[in-house]
């Protein structure tokens, strides 16, 4: 933990287990539906804490100079022009101040992990959210 009271946790325990991604929309309802115990336990365990998280920034929202929605990624070679990343290789950053952007550098941003299936008109589209409070750059 760091000396702020912010567990530092990497990508290195966020993308070590297989997360098999169902393919069409499921209703809550649907007996197929794949079980929601896919996240380890020791993962799911970071649901709520106060985490310090490196990656490399995707932004995804902007409002003037700043990024207010951005994912951070566990590598470069899975945005942009790479290999399509897996769901547990990526996290979803909301800080709604906004910050500046940084690309192509390791950041770290610093916030509450939310851990577990965010679905949206019945389609999975995250494992990981996080509401973010700052980020740090390789200049800062």
């Amino acid at each position: 933990m760091s000396a702020d009271g912010f567990i530092e946790v990497g990508f290195d325990k966020l993308s070590s287990f297989e997360y098999d991604t169902p393919e069409e929309s499921t209703q809550a309802n649907d007996a197929a539906a794949k079980p929601r115990n896919q996240i380890p336990s020791e993962v799911r365990a970071l649901n709520l804490a106060r985490v310090a998280l490196k990656g490399f920034m995707l932004p995804l929202t902007a409002e003037g100079a700043f990024t207010t929605e951005f994912l951070i990624m566990r590598d470069q070679s899975s945005c942009c022009y790479g290999v399509v990343p897996k769901i547990n290789q990526w996290v979803d950053v909301r800080i709604p101040k906004g910050v500046r952007t940084i690309m192509d550098r390791v950041v770290t941003v610093y916030g509450t992990l939310k851990v577990g299936e965010v679905r949206e008109g019945g389609y999975l589209v995250a494992i990981y959210e996080m509401d973010g409070e700052r980020l740090v750059g390789p200049a800062d």
